[in-house]
């Protein structure tokens, strides 16, 4: 009886290591299968690089632009600026005053940055100017929303348009930022890319740039912006005219709480700190 009871233990044994390594198997295709999906979705990126390239070099859309001279001269006017001044003359307004002040990324708050980041572009130090898991997941909501409800531009994207191309929603401006972008990468370290961004970005009727705008909404420096202040400038970046960090909208308010969320779960800010924060942005009121 010992022995058949062994002979039985040891069939058994046999047949889940069998069981065992039938069920390994399909984990080696499911890697396979995310390997293939990476090398295509790179080759697929670089196919559209390079047919940019070529349609930029073929058509004449323009010169490539003139990126080195960025590694240490800060720019006095950016595309984007120049676009809102005639545009403010073409229907006919008061001459459009640009308030923008430059400063350096070490002269910014740490919270600032860390919710402009998480909000337009949580990999921006390991991408390589374009997000593909964020296209992919912009395309997947879209598709299922069956409308173009969410973007996957990255930081890099957003400064190439901003410092070299006009905001009309053509294929050629999409062209030119893509290239422009993969330019920038090329050229430019990413803290150098950052601090251009951080800038130049529009975040108001002629405000540019993150200190201009701590100056105008909060009257302080972008080195004393506090985490609920942050997180509101963070979550006005995507429609600058129409939100105010002053005075948020109800969706404004709870974007900026979801960024706070997302920077406390990161370990970027205190329990204590997150509280604080979404409790001030609930009890904020328009003019105080």
């Amino acid at each position: 009886m010992i022995i058949e009871f062994s002979q039985r233990r040891s069939g058994n044994t046999g047949a889940r290591r069998k069981s065992s390594k039938s069920r390994k198997a399909p984990k080696k295709r499911s890697g396979l299968r995310r390997r293939l999906s990476a090398i295509l979705k790179g080759f697929f990126i670089f196919l559209f690089v390079l047919a940019a390239l070529a349609i930029w070099l073929l058509i004449g859309i323009g010169r490539l632009p003139a990126v080195e001279r960025y590694k240490k001269e800060n720019p006095q006017m950016t595309a984007m600026m120049a676009y809102r001044i005639e545009e403010a003359k073409r229907e006919g307004k008061p001459e459009l005053k640009i308030r923008k002040v430059w400063v350096p990324l070490e002269k910014m708050s740490g919270i600032l940055k860390q919710a402009i980041l998480a909000s337009e572009d949580d990999r921006f130090f390991t991408h390589g100017g374009f997000d593909t898991e964020a296209m992919k997941e912009a395309l997947e909501q879209n598709l299922k929303r069956r409308k173009l409800t969410r973007g996957a531009s990255t930081i890099t994207q957003q400064l190439a348009k901003n410092l070299f191309c006009m905001p009309e929603r053509t294929i050629v401006r999409k062209l030119r930022e893509a290239v422009s972008a993969l330019i920038l990468e090329w050229r430019l370290p990413k803290e150098r890319i950052l601090e251009l961004y951080l800038n130049s970005i529009e975040m108001g009727n002629g405000i540019f740039g993150v200190e201009a705008a701590s100056r105008f909404y909060f009257k302080k420096s972008a080195q004393e912006i506090e985490p609920y202040e942050a997180a509101l400038m963070a979550a006005a970046i995507p429609s600058p005219l129409e939100r105010n960090p002053r005075c948020p909208a109800a969706s404004q308010r709870k974007k900026a709480k979801a960024l706070l969320l997302r920077l406390k779960n990161k370990g970027v800010l205190a329990e204590g700190d997150w509280k604080g924060a979404v409790a001030t942005i609930d009890a904020l009121t328009c003019g105080k």
